[in-house]
């Protein structure tokens, strides 16, 4: 089975890990309702969880590409936080597919 990579960008609002993973809980199971409980549906539900990582990128661009580097499928779903334009959190997965 393959693997699609998931981004998503959280608005500037979202201010601490805690809302960050929070939020990230949220997709996850908006995913579930969305496509249902199909461990290869290439969604961050097939991730199950999320962890916020202790690392600062200046932009989303940045944070992704590290992401899609250290990011194995089946991982909790790494969340960072991103500098620029405004502070916010940038979350990313490779999701079975």
């Amino acid at each position: 089975m393959g693997a699609n990579f998931q981004t998503v960008s959280f608005t500037p609002d979202i201010t601490s890990p805690k809302q960050a993973q929070h939020a990230m809980s949220q997709r996850i199971e908006q995913c579930l309702h969305e496509y249902g409980h199909d461990a290869y549906n290439g969604t961050f539900s097939t991730c199950h969880t999320s962890v916020v990582l202790p690392r600062t990128f200046a932009t989303d661009a940045d944070a992704e590409a590290w992401i899609e580097e250290h990011h194995e499928k089946r991982d909790p779903v790494m969340i960072v936080k991103v500098t620029t334009p405004a502070p916010h959190y940038f979350a990313g997965a490779w999701c079975a597919e």
